[in-house]
C-alpha cells in the first residue's frame, strides 16, 4: 500500500510538471512587489495567524493535538493553482500574476513547507529530515522534473492535452486515490486495534476520549477555517493595496492567490513527512486541509464575484 501511495504522489507531481508553463516565470520579474506580497501571505502571514489564533481555538473546542498539527502544516502550504486561476479569471483580476506566483509558490513549497512546518510544530513531530529530503526527491522533485523536461521537449502535443484537461484529471484521480488510501487505512486500523491504542481525534477523558469529532466540533472547525480565509483575504488585499501600492487588478490577484492553500500538493507532502505515523493520526492531520479546501473555493468565489469584481472594474 505504501508503494501505491508513493505512485499516487508521483503521478500528481508528474502531471504538475507536464502542465507548468515555464515561459511565464519572466512575468514575476517585472512585478516583484506582487510576488513578494503573495509569498509572504502564504509562508508568513498564514502560519502566524494559525499559530497564534486558530491553533489555540482548535484546542479550545476539544480537538486533538494532531488536528492542531495538521492546521499548522496546512498554513505552511503554498497557494493552489487551479482554484486560484479560476477565481482570478472570475474576478477580472490579473491572471498572469496568479499563474506565475502559483507556479513559483509550489516550487518554493517543496523546500519551505517542510522546514517551516517542522520549525513551528517542533518536538511534537519527531521527523528524520534526511529521509524526508530523500523521499521528497524520489516522489516529488524527480517526477516533476521529468514532466517539465517533457513539457519543454514536446510543447505542442502537451499543450493540446493540457487544453483538454488531461493533466488536471490525472491529478484529481491521483489525489482521490491517495485520500482513499489514507482513510481506508485509518478505518482498518480502528477496526483491528483496541481503543486504547488509537490516537483520538478528540482530546479529553471520559466518554469522549478516542471518539470521532462530533458534528458540532466539525462545524466549529469549518467556522475557524472560514475565518482564517476571511482574515487572509482581507489582510492580503490591504497589504497589496496600501503597503505595496499595486493596481486593483494585481491587488485582486494577490488577495485571491495569497488566501488559497493547495490540497493537491499538501496531502502528498503530508504523507511524505508524516507517513510513519499511525493511520488514524494521518486522518487527523489531513482534516484541516480537507476542511479548508472546499471552503476556500466557496468563500473565494463569493468574494471574487462581488467585492473584487466591482473593485477591478471600478478602479481600472
Amino acid at each position: 500500500m505504501d508503494k501505491w501511495k508513493d505512485a499516487s504522489v508521483g503521478v500528481m507531481f508528474f502531471a504538475s510538471g507536464l502542465s507548468m508553463a515555464c515561459r511565464d516565470v519572466g512575468v514575476a520579474v517585472r512585478c516583484l512587489r506582487a510576488h513578494v506580497c503573495i509569498q509572504l501571505a502564504c509562508f508568513a502571514l498564514a502560519p502566524t495567524l494559525v499559530y497564534t489564533i486558530i491553533a489555540p481555538a482548535i484546542r479550545t473546542i476539544g480537538m486533538s493535538e494532531d488536528v492542531v498539527r495538521g492546521a499548522i502544516f496546512m498554513s505552511c502550504l503554498p497557494t493552489s493553482i487551479g482554484v486560484s486561476l479560476a477565481l482570478t479569471r472570475f474576478a477580472g483580476a490579473d491572471v498572469a500574476i496568479t499563474l506565475v506566483n502559483s507556479g513559483l509558490g509550489n516550487v518554493l513549497g517543496v523546500a519551505v513547507t517542510p522546514l517551516l512546518s517542522l520549525w513551528l510544530i517542533g518536538s511534537s513531530a519527531p521527523i528524520d529530515l534526511g529521509s524526508v529530503v530523500v523521499q521528497l526527491c524520489k516522489v516529488m522533485v524527480i517526477p516533476a522534473g521529468i514532466g517539465l523536461y517533457l513539457r519543454h521537449r514536446f510543447p505542442a502535443s502537451l499543450n493540446r492535452w493540457g487544453q483538454r484537461g488531461v493533466f488536471r484529471e490525472m491529478q484529481t484521480v491521483a489525489l482521490m486515490s491517495l485520500l482513499a488510501h489514507v482513510f481506508s487505512n485509518a478505518f482498518k486500523s480502528s477496526e483491528s486495534s483496541p481503543p486504547t491504542t488509537t490516537q483520538p481525534l478528540v482530546e479529553g477523558g471520559g466518554a469522549s476520549s478516542g471518539a470521532l469529532p462530533t458534528a458540532l466540533q466539525l462545524s466549529q472547525l469549518a467556522g475557524l477555517m472560514a475565518s482564517l480565509q476571511g482574515l487572509l483575504l482581507a489582510s492580503t488585499w490591504f497589504a497589496a493595496t496600501v503597503l505595496f501600492r499595486l493596481s486593483p487588478q494585481i491587488a485582486g490577484s494577490c488577495a485571491l492567490c495569497g488566501s488559497q492553500k493547495t490540497a493537491a500538493m499538501g496531502v502528498p507532502l503530508l504523507m511524505i513527512m508524516f507517513g510513519h505515523e499511525p493511520p488514524e493520526t494521518l486522518t487527523a492531520l489531513t482534516l484541516p486541509i480537507l476542511c479548508y479546501h472546499p471552503l476556500q473555493a466557496i468563500l473565494g468565489g463569493v468574494v471574487a464575484s462581488t467585492v473584487l469584481r466591482r473593485w477591478c472594474r471600478l478602479r481600472v
